[in-house]
């Protein structure tokens, strides 16, 4: 009697109260909401959370390696003072992670430039060899202007730098260049024709936005701080 009673009621909600059931082939999924997740995240650290850390003598070898790994991600102008100073740490593995990471960046200028050499040496183009020759005053300078280059080395990186800057404006004249020939100037201290490499590139259009800080500059040198606050207040912050 159990077992007829069940099965009727099975039937009977199974006819009457059970929804056809419908196969849809392709389904309408809506738009998840848009969220920046990872993208947004800054995985490696500033330059002042690296340079904390490696100076931090306290910390665990393997945190202050962490921070020196992370000094890739830094421009080679501030990375490299802080590993020449790791140069002397207690830390082996610090130390010579930090000559290392210097030899690669020098091995790297070096091949450029002897790649840019055997170009130039090649080269029958005006406009093409006046290109090599901008590139390796780039380069050249790159010594200095990264650090890298000390004492002797750097007066030597700094001749040919200026040697090939003037080699490239004889053959066309460039504002960048003469802004490049006045930076390497005021490292070989030659203040007086810093003033008229920098009237160059004013004439071929540089904007004197970009050339007054180092205007300021060169009047601190000399101790003309009016011309400093002159320079200065034209400056736009």
């Amino acid at each position: 009697l159990l077992s007829y009673i069940f099965i009727s009621a099975v039937v009977i909600t199974a006819r009457f109260f059970s929804k056809p059931s419908t196969y849809h082939p392709f389904l309408r999924v809506e738009l998840p909401a848009f969220t920046l997740g990872s993208a947004g995240v800054r995985n490696s650290l500033g330059e002042g959370a690296i340079r904390t850390r490696l100076n931090t003598a306290s910390l665990s070898t393997e945190v202050r390696m962490k921070a020196l790994l992370s000094a890739h991600a830094m421009s080679p102008r501030f990375s490299v003072p802080m590993l020449k100073e790791l140069l002397g740490d207690e830390a082996d593995d610090l130390r010579l992670l930090a000559y290392g990471m210097l030899d690669n960046r020098e091995k790297t200028l070096n091949a450029l430039i002897d790649d840019l050499l055997k170009k130039l040496g090649a080269c029958h183009d005006a406009d093409l060899c006046q290109l090599y020759q901008k590139q390796l005053a780039e380069i050249y300078w790159a010594f200095a202007y990264e650090h890298l280059a000390e004492g002797d080395m750097l007066a030597y990186m700094l001749a040919q730098a200026e040697h090939y800057v003037r080699a490239a404006l004889a053959s066309k004249p460039d504002g960048d260049l003469w802004v490049l020939l006045a930076q390497i100037l005021i490292r070989q201290q030659k203040p007086e024709e810093v003033d008229a490499a920098f009237r160059h590139a004013i004439k071929l259009g540089m904007p004197a936005m970009r050339i007054r800080p180092y205007l300021a500059e060169l009047a601190y040198q000399r101790q003309d701080y009016q011309a400093v606050r002159a320079h200065l207040q034209l400056i736009p912050f």
